[in-house]
C-alpha cells in the first residue's frame, strides 16, 4: 500500500501526462486547435470542425464579443460519422450546460432526436460564454461540418430549446426564421408551477394547471390558438371577485407563454419531440461518464471532450455491440403490438371519410363506443364556445391513412401518438385492414406480464462485471467501457442491466423492506462486536401505527415512523473524548427521500471525525435528540461517561438545537455555521438597491465576526446598527429592511457566528459537510438507494470511517489533540521572530499577556493600548481599528503550545506564526533547519 500522499502525488503527474498543462494560453488554445483541425479517415476520431480565438488587441464584429479581460474563444468539436448524423436531421435540439469545466465555462450542446426520441449529438462546443454568437457560432459550426463532408446545408424546420433568447437569435442568424421554435414543455411547465403556487386558493391553482396540461394537448396551431383565448376568457369570467393573485398570473402567462414563448403545445410540428429533456440527460451522462462528477481546468477537458465525441460516434457505429442506430421509423414494441392487437379486436363504431389518396378515420376515445353526428361536426367545424368544450373534444381521435401500404406513415391526433409517431390506434388499424400481422406473442401474452429473457452472460463476465461495480463502476455504459478495454466478450445492454438488478439484490438483500424486517434486521446488528471496526445498531426506534406515541411531532400521514443509529466502537471512543459537536442532515442517499442525519466533531487539525450515522423518517426535533440520546446509549455500552459537550455547530434548523438541548440541557454555547449565515446574508443584501452600500455592509459584516470575544461581539454589532441608521439618512427602504431582517435573524435568534464565541472550535460547519458529499461520492457512488439496500451501505461506511482511524491502518485518520505545526507555518514564524516589532509585556504570577502590533506596523501608542483595553470605542470603524492589535496569553510553563491569541488566524487553524514565533524567541522550541533555509511565498 503506498501512502495517500503518494497516491496524490503520482495522480498530478498522471493527470499531466494524460490530459496534459494545468495551465493554457490562448496562443496554445490555438495551436492545438490547428493541431486538430484536419477531417480524420477514421469515422469516429474526434476533430475540431470550426474554432474562433478573439485577442484584446483585434477587431471585434460587435459589442456582444467584447469581454472584461478582452479575450473570448469558442471550439466546436466533432467527429465525421455525427455530422453525418447531422446531415440527416430535420430539427435541432440545443442547450448549455455547466460544472464541467473547473474555469466556469459553459459547454454547449447541440443534437437532434430520431424516430424512437432517442438524442443523438452533432458535437459539442466549449465557449467562454453562452450569448447569442456562442450558439451563431455552434450552429453556423454544423454548416461548415457540412461541407467538410461534403453533404447538403441543413434548413432545419424546428428548433427545440428553453426560453433563452441567446439560442433563438443564434438559430435565427444562421438558419433564418422559417422554422418553428418549439419551447420544451418541461422547462415551461416548471415555470408555471414555480408562479402558480403565489395564487391564494389552492383549489384555483391546481385547476389552472390541469387545463394547462389540456391546453399543451392542443393537435394543431388552430386549435391551440382558439383554445388559448378560451382559456383566458374561462378564467377572466370565473374571476369575478377580482382575485388579484388570479389576475397577475393571468397576465404572467398571457405575455409569457402565449405572447412570448408559445411554442409548447404537442401538435406545433408533427414527429417532433415537445421537450428537450433527451439533450438534458445527454449532459447528465458527461457529467456522470465524462467527467465523472469532476470539474476539470480547460487544458484537460478539451482531451476529455474529445474521448466524449469519439465514444459517442463508436456507439453510433452499426459494427458496435449495442449501437445506438438513427431510427427512421418508431420501433413498435411488444407492449405496443399487445395493446393494438387487443383494440383492434375491439367494437368501437369508427367512421371512415375518404378521398382519392386518404381515408381519415374518427375513433371515439377511451371507452366511449360511437360517435354522435353532432359531436362529430362541433369536432370537424371547431365551433367551441367555452373552454370546457374545447375539452371534450377530447372524446374523438382523427387518424389520416394513405391508400397505399405504407400504413406506418399514417398521423393520429391523439397525445399518445404525438409523444410516440406511433399508437395502438394506427397500429391496430392496420391490423383490421390486414396492412401488417402482429407477432404471435401479442396474441397470447396480457400485457405487463413478465416475459422470459435470455440471458446468456459468460460467467467470467459476470465476476468481471462484480468487480467493476464493487470498484465503484456501477453504471452499465461505463462497465461496457470497461469490458471493451478488457476486450471480454460483450453482453448487451439490456443483459448488462438485467444482471445488474439481480447482483444488487444479492448484495444488497431485498429490494422493498416493512417495519417488521426493518426491526428484525436492526435486532440482529444490535450487539457489541468484539471487532472495533464492526458496524452495529447502536440504538433504534420503530413506531406503528397503532402504537402510543410520545407525542404530536411523532404523528406522520402514514402513521409509521422509525429512526436508527449506527456507528462502531472505535467511532464511540473517539466521541468519548470530545468537547463540541457538529450536526446536520443530508438527503439523496435513500431512493424514498428519508433523510440521513450526521454527527460528529472535530480535532484540533480541524479535520472531522463522524460518531456514526442515523437512518430517520424525518428530521424534526425528535430525531435528533434520538441521534443525541443514542450518542450518550454508545457511552454506556462502551463504558465511558456520559458526554457534556460545551458547543453544537449546526445551521439555523430549531430541530437540531432543541434536539441537543433536550438531551444535553441548555448551559452549551450555540455556533451557527458562518459560511451558512454569509450565504444568507449575501442573498439578502442583493436586495438592496445600491450596491456599493452593499459591498459595504457585507464588509463589516466580515469584521463583525472576527469579533474575539461575546463582550466585544455585542459592543460591535450595537455600533454595526448605529453606523447603518446614522448613515441612512435618506431613509433608504430597503437598507431599513435590511437591517431590520440582519438584527432580528442574525442578532437576535442566531447570534452564535462569530469566530471568539468559543476558543478551539469551528466556526463552520464546513467539515462535516464535505463528509456529506465524500458519503454521496464514495459511499453511494452517487446513486440513490432504497432503504433496505442503504442500510447494508451505511454499515460499510461505518466501517470504512472505523477503520480510517485505526492507528495501524496506512493513512490514518489520528484524532488530534494538538494542532499540526506545518512547514509553511515554522517558515513564517522563524521569519515573524526575527522581526523588530516593538512587543509589550504585562505579567502576573501565572501568565503573561503580549500586546503585539499587528501587520506591518511597529509599534502600539499608550492611548491606543487604553482603547483597545478597556474597548472604549465609540464608533464602528473605531471597533475595526482595534485590529491593529493582537493580545496573546502565555502560560509561565513551558507548555507554550495552549498559549491563546485573538488573531484571525489563530481562530481559526488554534495556532498561528505569533504564538510559534513567540517561542522561538524564548528559545522554548526548535525549528526545524529547514524552515530557516526556506522562503515564503
Amino acid at each position: 500500500m503506498p501512502t495517500l500522499i503518494q497516491i496524490k502525488n503520482y495522480l498530478v503527474q498522471y493527470k499531466k501526462k494524460k490530459y496534459g498543462l494545468h495551465k493554457i494560453s490562448l496562443g496554445d488554445l490555438e495551436q492545438w486547435c490547428e493541431g486538430n483541425v484536419e477531417v480524420p479517415i477514421d469515422e469516429n476520431k474526434a476533430f475540431v470542425v470550426s474554432y474562433k480565438i478573439l485577442y484584446d488587441n483585434e477587431e471585434y464584429e460587435d459589442d456582444e464579443d467584447i469581454e472584461e479581460d478582452g479575450n473570448k474563444f469558442r471550439i466546436f468539436i466533432s467527429s465525421v460519422r455525427l455530422l453525418n448524423v447531422a446531415s440527416i436531421s430535420s430539427h435541432l435540439h440545443a442547450d448549455a450546460t455547466y460544472k464541467l469545466i473547473w474555469q466556469g465555462f459553459p459547454v454547449l450542446i447541440v443534437g437532434t432526436t430520431d424516430f424512437n426520441k432517442a438524442f443523438h449529438p452533432f458535437g459539442l462546443a466549449v465557449c467562454s460564454n453562452e450569448k447569442t454568437k456562442d450558439f451563431e457560432f455552434i450552429f453556423n459550426s454544423i454548416q461548415v461540418g457540412m461541407e467538410k463532408i461534403n453533404k447538403d446545408l441543413l434548413n432545419p424546420t424546428a428548433l427545440i430549446s428553453d426560453a433563452a433568447d441567446a439560442i433563438k437569435n443564434g438559430f435565427t442568424n444562421i438558419f433564418g426564421s422559417s422554422y418553428n421554435q418549439i419551447m420544451c414543455w418541461a422547462h415551461m411547465k416548471r415555470k408555471i408551477n414555480n408562479r402558480v403556487c403565489q395564487i391564494d386558493d389552492k383549489h384555483i391553482a391546481k385547476e389552472i394547471i390541469e387545463d394547462v396540461e389540456m391546453l399543451q394537448l392542443s393537435n394543431s396551431t388552430e386549435v391551440f390558438k382558439l383554445a388559448s383565448t378560451l382559456f383566458i376568457k374561462k378564467w377572466n369570467m370565473n374571476n369575478k371577485q377580482k382575485n388579484q393573485s388570479i389576475l397577475d398570473f393571468m397576465n404572467y402567462f398571457h405575455n409569457e407563454w402565449l405572447k412570448t414563448n408559445d411554442g409548447w403545445y404537442e401538435g406545433i410540428q408533427v414527429y417532433t419531440p415537445s421537450t428537450n429533456n433527451a439533450l438534458e440527460a445527454t449532459n447528465k451522462t458527461i457529467k456522470d461518464d465524462g467527467t465523472f462528477r469532476e470539474r476539470h481546468v480547460l487544458s484537460r477537458f478539451l482531451t476529455i471532450a474529445t474521448n466524449i465525441i469519439n465514444n459517442w460516434s463508436v456507439e453510433r457505429d452499426a459494427s458496435s455491440i449495442n449501437a445506438k442506430i438513427f431510427a427512421t421509423e418508431p420501433t413498435i414494441s411488444l407492449e405496443l403490438w399487445t395493446l393494438s392487437y387487443q383494440w383492434a379486436k375491439s367494437t368501437k363504431d369508427i367512421i371512415c371519410i375518404s378521398n382519392d389518396s386518404s381515408k381519415t378515420y374518427y375513433i371515439p376515445a377511451r371507452d366511449l363506443q360511437s360517435i354522435s353526428q353532432a359531436n362529430l361536426n362541433k369536432y370537424k367545424n371547431k365551433t367551441w364556445s367555452t373552454f370546457n368544450q374545447f375539452t371534450k373534444s377530447f372524446d374523438i381521435w382523427c387518424m389520416e391513412m394513405d391508400n397505399g401500404s405504407d400504413w406506418r406513415k399514417s398521423k393520429c391526433n391523439c397525445p399518445r401518438f404525438f409523444k410516440n409517431y406511433i399508437c395502438k390506434h394506427v397500429v391496430g388499424m392496420a391490423i383490421r385492414l390486414k396492412y401488417c400481422k402482429p407477432p404471435p406473442s401479442a396474441k397470447t401474452v396480457p400485457i405487463r406480464e413478465e416475459r422470459k429473457r435470455v440471458r446468456g452472460i459468460d460467467e467470467n463476465v459476470k465476476k468481471c462485471i462484480e468487480e467493476l461495480y464493487n470498484d465503484g463502476i456501477m453504471k452499465p455504459k461505463q462497465i461496457i467501457r470497461a469490458l471493451q478495454t478488457r476486450k471480454m466478450k460483450m453482453p448487451t445492454l439490456i443483459q448488462i442491466k438485467n444482471y445488474l438488478v439481480q447482483y444488487k439484490k444479492k448484495k444488497y438483500g431485498l429490494h422493498k423492506i416493512s417495519l417488521g424486517e426493518l426491526e428484525q434486521w436492526c435486532e440482529g446488528n444490535v450487539e457489541v462486536p468484539i471487532d472495533e471496526n464492526k458496524a452495529f445498531v447502536v440504538s433504534y426506534k420503530i413506531l406503528y401505527d397503532n402504537e402510543e406515541y410520545e407525542d404530536d411531532e411523532d404523528i406522520e400521514e402514514d402513521g409509521n415512523k422509525f429512526r436508527i443509529f449506527i456507528s462502531s466502537v472505535r467511532l464511540l471512543n473517539i466521541a468519548s473524548m470530545s468537547s463540541h459537536f457538529h450536526a446536520d442532515a443530508t438527503y439523496k442517499l435513500v431512493w424514498q427521500g428519508f433523510p440521513v442525519l450526521i454527527v460528529g466533531t472535530t480535532d484540533f487539525n480541524k479535520a472531522f471525525h463522524p460518531f456514526g450515522l442515523a437512518v430517520c423518517s424525518n428530521e424534526k426535533t425528535k430525531d435528533f435528540e434520538f441521534i443525541f440520546n443514542s450518542i450518550q446509549v454508545g457511552m454506556q455500552k462502551i463504558n465511558k461517561d456520559l458526554l457534556k459537550p460545551t458547543a453544537l455547530i449546526s445551521d439555523a434548523a430549531g430541530a437540531i438545537k432543541n434536539g441537543f438541548t433536550n438531551i444535553f440541557g441548555s448551559s452549551y454555547n450555540q455556533i451557527m455555521c458562518w459560511a451558512h449565515m454569509k450565504r444568507k446574508v449575501n442573498n439578502r443584501v442583493c436586495q438592496i438597491d445600491d450596491k456599493h452600500i452593499a459591498k459595504e455592509i457585507i464588509e463589516d459584516i466580515e469584521m463583525l465576526q472576527l469579533s474575539n470575544s461575546t463582550e466585544v461581539f455585542k459592543l460591535a454589532s450595537t455600533l454595526f446598527i448605529k453606523k447603518w441608521n446614522m448613515n441612512n439618512k435618506q431613509k433608504n427602504e430597503s437598507i431599513l429592511d435590511f437591517m431590520n431582517y440582519f438584527h432580528n435573524e442574525w442578532l437576535k435568534t442566531n447570534d452564535g457566528w462569530y469566530e471568539g464565541i468559543q476558543v478551539y472550535t469551528p466556526s463552520t460547519n464546513n467539515a462535516l459537510e464535505a463528509t456529506n458529499r465524500t458519503i454521496k461520492d464514495d459511499g453511494a457512488f452517487r446513486e440513490r438507494h432504497i432503504l433496505s439496500r442503504f442500510l447494508t451501505i451505511a454499515s460499510n461506511i461505518v466501517n470504512n470511517w472505523s477503520i480510517e482511524r485505526d492507528i495501524t491502518s496506512i493513512n490514518g485518520k489520528i484524532f488530534a489533540t494538538e494542532p499540526t505545526i506545518s512547514l509553511e507555518l515554522w517558515t513564517l514564524s522563524y521569519q515573524w521572530a526575527k522581526s523588530t516589532k516593538d512587543i509589550i509585556c504585562i505579567s502576573n504570577d501565572s501568565s503573561k499577556i503580549y500586546y503585539i502590533p499587528a501587520r506591518d506596523l511597529q509599534s502600539i501608542s499608550q492611548a491606543s493600548l487604553n482603547k483597545y483595553k478597556n474597548k472604549t470605542w465609540s464608533t464602528f470603524n473605531q471597533f475595526t481599528k482595534s485590529f491593529d492589535i493582537w493580545c496573546m496569553e502565555m502560560d509561565n510553563g513551558s507548555d507554550w503550545r495552549k498559549s491563546k491569541f485573538n488573531c484571525p488566524g489563530f481562530f481559526k487553524n488554534y495556532i498561528c506564526k505569533h504564538v510559534v514565533g513567540m517561542a522561538k524567541s524564548f528559545k522554548i522550541l526548535q525549528t526545524t533547519t529547514i524552515s530557516k533555509n526556506s522562503s515564503h511565498w
